[in-house]
């Protein structure tokens, strides 16, 4: 209720873009929205997840709008740093990854037709916070760690990673 929690919505699966169809791509994120219907009545999902695609469609941005979204947030592109080999342009210009880098990660997103979504390049990951063997979060290091890249006055710190359970003692870290 605060509005600095957000609801960043996927689907059921990892979303793909370039390897499925489209309807099913837009299948999979209806279903997670009528879950979200379902469990969280009254919340809002805005922003997609694409964390772990290796590949990004151009005109994505096109679907997401038509399907009510916002934003987009991603984390591989060449030149990243979980690329493995990194992906660098063979004219030596500077990589997808260092562009964003350094010219900030987030962005507007446009589609041929015009279309745009805010997107936000997962600078380190999208396994950041993760409980210690303490149980505390180290979220303050991640926020450090986002901060130099973040144009807006918001730093997007994803909590949690793929086959874990809940980050314990989240909130109270805050």
């Amino acid at each position: 209720k605060s509005g600095l929690f957000h609801l960043v919505g996927g689907g059921i699966t990892s979303p793909d873009s370039l390897l499925s169809q489209g309807e099913c791509f837009i299948r999979n994120s209806l279903v997670a929205q009528v879950w979200y219907e379902k469990n969280l009545p009254g919340a809002v999902v805005e922003n997609f997840w694409i964390p772990d695609d290796f590949g990004h469609d151009s005109q994505l941005p096109a679907t997401l709008e038509a399907m009510g979204l916002k934003g987009a947030a991603f984390e591989r592109i060449p030149g990243g740093e979980f690329q493995q080999p990194p992906a660098n342009p063979l004219n030596g210009a500077p990589s997808a990854a260092t562009q964003l880098i350094n010219d900030g990660i987030d962005f507007f997103w446009y589609a041929d037709d015009g279309s745009k979504i805010m997107g936000h390049y997962l600078i380190k990951g999208y396994c950041q916070v993760s409980a210690d063997l303490g149980g505390n979060p180290g979220i303050q290091e991640d926020i450090a760690n986002n901060l130099p890249s973040s144009p807006t006055p918001y730093i997007f710190v994803p909590a949690g990673c793929d086959f874990n359970p809940p980050v314990p003692n989240l909130v109270q870290s805050m």
